[in-house]
């Protein structure tokens, strides 16, 4: 049994980007960032009930873990190139 809400609510800003001419929805005021706000509307969604949430926090965290191993493994081989260019240089 989970002690989700039923409902959520919140404020949805209409605005229009002042670059683009783009229509964009913001769930905050982005006016301070140069966007005109067109309007508001307050929606309420209905919250899922049968949802798995240790699932979906462990689906989460996998997640996370994958991205972070694939930044490392970038960050790890720029190094091993870094290491094998002054290996070069001093070959030389």
């Amino acid at each position: 049994m989970n002690n989700l809400p039923k409902t959520v609510s919140t404020t949805l800003y209409i605005s229009l980007c002042n670059v683009t001419d783009c229509v964009l929805v913001f769930s905050s005021d982005m006016s301070e960032y140069g966007y005109t706000v067109l309007g508001t509307k307050k929606i309420t969604l209905d919250v899922p009930q049968d949802v798995d949430i240790n699932g979906a926090k462990i689906d989460n965290l996998k997640q996370q873990k994958k991205k972070l191993l694939a930044e490392t493994e970038v960050k790890v081989n720029a190094i091993e190139d870094d290491i094998q260019k002054l290996l070069c240089i001093e070959s030389k």
